[in-house]
């Protein structure tokens, strides 16, 4: 696996998302035989989040077999908070994806229940201790209500100058993700940036 450290072109910057993406897979295999993506969409959002040094943490609602999860913890330091509601029948990939991040990482946190109930931003409100982080990143449950409410309900935790990364933005199979992107996008307050390759992503800068 191609390290952070390693990284001298956008090349190896690809190769190293492939990478994850194979570990990400590793652990899907256990229940699923699912092909990995190419990330080019990852491959651009990481090229705008690692040169700011973001050392305030993120948080990722939705994290299933880790791949997005891992490619932040490289780039980013602090608190890492995966709240990710446990796939039925796949205990067994999930403490497995958790383990592989504690042992590449630290300052690890995983919330596994929905993100929707109060628990859960009590949690990570407690791991923040009254600080914020500077990257939420959404990739729940894609229909419209449930990808706002997360919008809604951990928005605040990111600091001013921080982001918020939103994944299936382009639709049409992931029509909930769109929808909301593109009512945000239309307030002429926010800053945006959006990277379309494959299913999408948008990220709104926090003033």
């Amino acid at each position: 696996m191609v390290s952070l450290e390693m990284i001298t072109s956008e090349n190896d910057l690809v190769e190293f998302v492939r990478s994850v993406y194979d570990l990400a897979e590793t652990v899907r295999a256990e229940t699923r035989g699912l092909k990995s993506r190419t990330g080019k969409e990852y491959v651009d959002v990481m090229e705008v989040l690692e040169p700011l040094n973001i050392t305030d943490g993120f948080i990722e609602i939705g994290s299933a077999w880790g791949g997005s999860f891992h490619m932040w913890s490289t780039i980013i330091s602090g608190p890492k908070i995966s709240v990710d509601l446990m796939i039925h029948d796949e205990e067994r990939a999930f403490y497995r994806r958790n383990n592989i991040w504690n042992v590449h990482f630290t300052e690890v946190h995983s919330i596994l229940c929905n993100s929707h109930i109060q628990s859960a931003v009590d949690q990570v409100a407690e791991i923040l201790k009254g600080n914020q982080v500077g990257f939420l990143y959404i990739d729940a449950d894609h229909t419209y209500g449930s990808v706002k409410k997360d919008y809604e309900m951990y928005k605040h935790f990111v600091r001013p100058g921080g982001f918020i990364g939103m994944h299936d933005i382009t639709g049409p199979g992931e029509p909930g993700s769109a929808t909301l992107w593109n009512e945000l996008k239309s307030d002429c307050k926010l800053k945006y940036s959006e990277f379309l390759t494959d299913t999408g992503i948008g990220l709104i800068c926090v003033v």
